[in-house]
């Protein structure tokens, strides 16, 4: 049968900058229904041994977290081309074609002048991420919980 597994966690990247800490981040763990695609495959590796209870660092390389950063996925864009009256900040998502189907996600990066600097790479991408996690809770997912294919909290309801 499938589990699910809860999990406080603090992420820092190679250099020791703390990237997210899920105390800060939400009130309750972070809840996954292992195999569900939900994490990152290596952090679930990683965690799909650990009990209820135990503590534990490690570090997920960049080909095995978000990949490494991809130029052709980085654009220098002039403001002209955004439609008339568009707040841009850094920060702004904005759909830029697609890809295979799907639609390519950039985010602004930088505006220097008439200049607008974008991104589509994974925020994340091109950094080793180090993990120190504690396991909140290891049970058995319910037949709700697989056929929804994501944990739910012992309440019941979605999460």
């Amino acid at each position: 049968m499938r589990q699910i597994i809860g999990f406080h966690f603090v992420l820092k990247d190679q250099f020791g900058k703390t990237l997210g800490d899920s105390r800060d981040m939400q009130e309750h763990p972070t809840l996954t229904l292992l195999g569900s695609g939900s994490i990152l495959s290596a952090l679930e590796r990683h965690i799909s041994d650990m009990s209820e209870g135990e503590r534990k660092s490690f570090t997920i390389p960049a080909d095995q977290a978000y990949g490494s950063v991809d130029p052709s996925l980085k654009l220098k864009i002039p403001r002209s081309k955004f439609p008339k009256g568009t707040d841009l900040k850094i920060g702004l998502p904005f759909q830029g074609g697609e890809k295979d189907g799907w639609p390519i996600i950039f985010r602004v990066t930088e505006i220097s002048g008439d200049d607008i600097y974008a991104d589509a790479n994974h925020e994340l991408a091109g950094l080793t991420l180090h993990y120190d996690v504690e396991i909140t809770e290891k049970r058995e997912a319910t037949a709700e919980e697989i056929s929804h294919g994501h944990a739910h909290r012992r309440k019941g309801s979605c999460s």
